[in-house]
């Protein structure tokens, strides 16, 4: 029997690799030979400890694009797809009952935990393939997969899930237009995602906030048409206002883990300002000014995953060939690298966007 290599994570800072025999998908499911696999902020989260730690064990990756190896009859006809054709693969499976799934949106199906999402599940869940963090990956009958060009350059193409989140959060949540003046917090991958999404979208007064260790990110933020301010303590609001030539109106926040940033976002909206909260913090509150927000008639909206409709039109940015994503997918790492590769998103510096390629 033909056999899968695949990452676990069986606790907190620690990944193991185990050998799974690669199932017979059945006639309504699919094996996928994984290219690769986009390292986003919660995997590093969640290796150590920060997000989530009684989720572990589990099989990580949730950014996984490849090639059709293997698929049912059944499957070949509801996806309209061959063997041989490269797809991306949305990290949730859909309870294909909710309104959501039935017009591309995003899934409503009730929150409970991470138990349908890939790179989240138990790696002994049959047939034990679910991360994308492996050499095959299996493709259930509720998957949600996306064509994409089979020759595309592979480093911009591991981009979809960020460029969709951005879509996602900027476009449909943040609902943003032309006139609005927007500020990023956080210029990893989906803050710089969102830039792309904003100018899209016609905005062009845009502004990214890193910290000094971001100086790689906010570079490339700037070659993709943005201000940057780098944060060192104290109000960004002044900063903001004089890169922007007044105070933003729509804040879209992917830090990770600090909650300061959402009360420092609400001081420096403008009035009537919309703040969207993307970046997950872990099990922490933060603290609102609420007659602030009162006064100044905030709307706060939050961030959650991206919708298929998401999903398909990032793939049609990156490609588009239109932006020098070159920039930003700039780091790969092999299958046996995989806590190397953590470590290098980690630590930022000259990483932008890492992945691993099996």
């Amino acid at each position: 029997m033909d056999m899968a290599r695949t990452v676990i994570q069986p606790a907190v800072g620690k990944y193991e690799m185990r050998e799974v025999p690669i199932p017979d998908p059945g006639p309504d499911g699919a094996i996928l030979r994984v290219e690769a696999n986009g390292l986003c902020g919660s995997d590093i989260e969640v290796f150590r400890g920060i997000l989530a730690p009684g989720a572990l064990p589990l099989a990580p990756g949730h950014e996984a694009l490849g090639v059709i190896e293997r698929i049912g009859t059944d499957a070949a006809r509801a996806w309209q797809l061959d063997e041989g054709d490269r797809v991306a693969v949305h990290s949730h499976l859909r309870c294909g009952r909710c309104r959501g799934c039935h017009t591309g949106k995003r899934c409503r199906a009730p929150f409970k935990g991470y138990a349908r999402v890939y790179g989240w599940l138990h790696p002994d869940t049959p047939p034990r393939l679910w991360g994308g963090m492996a050499t095959h990956m299996y493709l259930a009958p509720e998957a949600m997969l996306v064509p994409m060009d089979r020759h595309g350059p592979l480093g911009p193409a591991t981009f979809f899930t960020a460029m969709a989140n951005a879509i996602d959060w900027t476009q449909d949540v943040g609902g943003v237009e032309p006139s609005d003046r927007v500020a990023i917090f956080g210029p990893g991958a989906r803050g710089l995602a969102c830039v792309i999404a904003a100018r899209q979208a016609g905005a062009t007064s845009i502004a990214v906030v890193g910290l000094e260790g971001d100086r790689r990110r906010l570079e490339v933020a700037r070659a993709l048409g943005a201000a940057t301010v780098v944060y060192e303590g104290g109000s960004t609001g002044e900063a903001l206002a004089q890169a922007l030539d007044s105070p933003p109106t729509l804040i879209i926040d992917v830090t990770p883990v600090s909650t300061a940033v959402v009360t420092e976002a609400l001081h420096a909206l403008n009035l009537g300002g919309r703040l969207v909260l993307a970046g997950l913090k872990g099990d922490v509150t933060a603290e609102l000014p609420v007659d602030l927000m009162i006064h100044k008639q905030l709307r706060v909206l939050s961030g959650y995953g991206k919708s298929l409709e998401a999903l398909e039109a990032g793939i049609r940015i990156i490609e588009s060939g239109q932006w020098p994503l070159d920039l930003i997918a700039t780091h790969s790492f092999g299958l046996d690298e995989a806590e190397a590769a953590i470590e290098a998103a980690e630590a930022g510096g000259e990483v932008v966007q890492a992945r691993i390629e099996p």
